[in-house]
């Protein structure tokens, strides 16, 4: 962006009209005839821009590619602000999700523990019992894959915002 407004100041510098002065010394020894061999001579001009379109088609081609530019670095901001944003709104979902987890755990718990009070007075079968022992098993994977669901979620928004993942 820097460049291209350096570049539109350089193609407004064309419109302006330049003035300028030089000055200096000539001598010449070729003649021996001519006298004076040297002398001082100076030079006042003003030198300006006649075609007036082309710096302006140039000048707006400049300004165009600074305002997609422009836009293109406001969209990259919008795109980063909603990727952390929806790697927050995971990890909470992940968090919510590992709370529900370790509730269903602690109801498999009990469940197995009625059932197998049960089994224990003949009130329950072999398989009520296998049926508990599945029912937690189950809920103890659940738990260790909403742990890791959750640790991935984190790592996503280390990752978003930029930090080296350990």
């Amino acid at each position: 962006m820097n460049a291209l407004n350096e570049s539109k100041k350089t193609i407004k510098s064309g419109y302006l009209p330049k003035i300028y002065a030089a000055g200096g010394y000539t001598y010449n020894n070729q003649n021996d005839e001519i006298s004076p061999k040297g002398g001082f001579f100076g030079k006042l001009g003003i030198q300006m821009n006649i075609d007036w379109d082309y710096p302006t088609k140039k000048l707006k081609s400049v300004s165009e590619k600074l305002i997609a530019l422009n836009q293109q670095r406001l969209n990259t901001i919008l795109k980063v602000k909603l990727e952390v944003k929806e790697a927050y709104e995971t990890y909470q979902t992940a968090l919510l999700n590992l709370e529900v987890a370790k509730s269903a755990v602690d109801e498999a718990k009990e469940y197995n523990r009625i059932i197998k009070l049960k089994y224990d007075n003949g009130l329950a079968s072999n398989s009520d019992v296998l049926d508990g022992q599945a029912l937690l098993t189950t809920a103890l994977s659940n738990e260790k894959n909403a742990y890791y669901d959750l640790f991935i979620a984190y790592f996503q928004i280390e990752k978003t915002i930029g930090k080296n993942l350990r």
